[in-house]
């Protein structure tokens, strides 16, 4: 039996380099063969499964990645349409795509079912589009650079009925009140939250829009003009800041704007770190996101990048991996390697797509950012046989449990266990230095497992209290993300992550507490 304990979204972290072309990140999984070239990923988990969804020149490819190191192509859609630009967002059982670009593009809104892969189209407003974007907040699909509404945007309900989008709305910027007649309002790219959209209008730069009342749209406030190409953005999960792509020309920064004055937002710091300097200087971003205080980015010939965000007006980069190694040391020119990424997958599996190599599935070699906080309880594992299992950096599964006394012992064993509780992508953090992980010996005496206030793992002899305690009783503690493992608090109220290392070797770090 598999029981999920905690299943949420993945802070400190260990600065170890995995190779000359990846940082703190490693590669588990790769699919190609599907098209000539890739452009767009995103993802959804669709009951106890996650997907991806990618697009190539000729298809849309629906891909199993519930094993984040097997890719599996379920489903593709040949649509005709030869393409190098496809997008797609998700909402409840559907995923909504659109193409753009060639002359061959015609397919309007595609709408593919989850459940059985069957799709239809919606062509009746608009045959191609550049972006969508679905505000989930409010169940609205923005349908952004169409053919049909170049200066404008179209807005869809999906929240009635998912499988049947119902125009609300097509927003004409230039008639609207106290906009110019003839202006650019062209949208590339759209982040909106709660009907706040904001929009990357290219060149012009971004806007805020209130969208609340389709009858009455309004502009909010406008970014600074930096004379790139304002071409994505994403907000911050919890702070009032905004990640900024500007594509082109080569070489363009990433823009943080505060917007904690949504009507007055500002630029407060740039930044880049390009894998070719210091003889190379002119990577170029594409597409930002931002998932708890981390920052991806898909960099194109840099491929994935991951920033920390714990002071947001200025992003540490803490992970890398590049997609596209063909032009290490030969600098920067056109548009090659990561062209979208996906990093909100519950189990931590993260998607890249490489224009040339197709699907890249990848995880992260640090501590996970989200924490599962047990307060006045301990976790037993009742089993002797059983313990808390870990998968190590190179890939191994290993389990500290105790001997026949109260020695810990670490075993490599063959596969992840079947029987367990699986922490996914998250840590277990106990709140009080008298709690944590209580282990069964072959003797039937029972072990609390702590770290002391020398940073040694230590074992005590403890009894039981059954009513608050956390039980399993056949089943091993797992967890399933490399770098997650349990954080002890220790008498002088400091925090420890126990994890292994290669080779089952055990790991004690000094983590904040908070």
């Amino acid at each position: 039996m598999k029981n999920v304990l905690f299943f949420i979204l993945c802070m400190s972290f260990n600065a170890v380099a995995m190779g000359q072309d990846s940082l703190n990140m490693k590669r588990v999984g790769i699919l190609s063969g599907l098209g000539a070239e890739y452009n767009d990923v995103w993802g959804y988990q669709h009951g106890s499964r996650e997907f991806a969804v990618v697009g190539s020149n000729t298809a849309i490819n629906i891909v199993d990645v519930t094993d984040c190191s097997n890719p599996t192509l379920v489903h593709q859609w040949v649509d005709g349409t030869n393409t190098f630009w496809r997008d797609f967002k998700e909402y409840e059982d559907y995923v909504y795509a659109v193409c753009d670009v060639t002359s061959s593009c015609n397919q309007g809104l595609q709408i593919i079912n989850k459940n059985n892969f069957t799709q239809t189209q919606n062509q009746s407003d608009f045959t191609k589009a550049h972006n969508i974007f679905v505000d989930k907040s409010s169940g609205r699909l923005y349908v952004l650079g169409s053919n049909t509404s170049n200066n404008g945007v179209f807005v869809y309900d999906v929240k009635t009925d998912p499988s049947n989008p119902v125009l609300l709305k097509n927003v004409k910027f230039r008639e609207l009140p106290g906009e110019v007649a003839n202006g650019n309002y062209y949208i590339h790219d759209a982040y909106v939250q709660n009907d706040t959209m904001y929009a990357s209008h290219g060149y012009p730069g971004m806007k805020i829009w209130d969208m609340r009342d389709l009858e009455n749209v309004y502009r909010i406030g406008a970014g600074d003009s930096s004379g790139g190409y304002n071409h994505s953005a994403w907000k911050h999960s919890s702070e009032p800041y905004l990640y900024i792509a500007e594509e082109v020309p080569i070489g363009r920064p990433i823009y943080v704007y505060d917007i904690s004055d949504i009507e007055e937002p500002f630029t407060t710091n740039s930044f880049k770190d390009p894998l070719e300097a210091p003889a190379s200087l002119n990577n170029r971003p594409h597409n930002p996101f931002v998932k708890l205080d981390r920052l991806y980015i898909s960099y194109y010939h840099d491929g994935l990048q991951v920033y920390d965000l714990e002071d947001p007006e200025a992003p540490n980069r803490i992970a890398y991996y590049d997609t596209y190694p063909d032009n290490n040391g030969n600098g920067y020119s056109g548009y090659e390697g990561a062209w979208g990424a996906y990093p909100f997958l519950p189990s931590g599996c993260l998607l890249a797509s490489d224009i040339t190599y197709g699907l890249n599935t990848l995880k992260m070699t640090i501590t996970p950012e989200a924490r599962n906080r047990i307060t006045n309880s301990d976790i037993v594992i009742e089993d002797p046989t059983k313990g808390i299992v870990f998968i190590t950096p190179d890939d191994q599964y290993a389990r500290i449990s105790l001997g026949g006394g109260s020695d810990i012992q670490v075993d490599i064993i063959g596969d992840a266990p079947s029987e367990r509780v699986e922490i996914i992508n998250s840590n277990v953090q106990f709140e009080d230095s008298n709690f944590g992980i209580v282990l069964k010996s072959a003797g039937g005496k029972y072990f609390r497992v702590g770290i002391d206030n020398t940073g040694q793992l230590t074992t005590s002899i403890t009894a039981l209290n059954p009513d608050t305690n956390i039980t399993l009783m056949n089943e091993d503690l797992y967890f399933s993300q490399y770098r997650g493992g349990p954080i002890f608090k220790n008498g002088n109220g400091d925090c420890n992550i126990l994890t292994l290392g290669d080779n089952g070797a055990i790991e004690i770090s000094s983590i904040d507490c908070e």
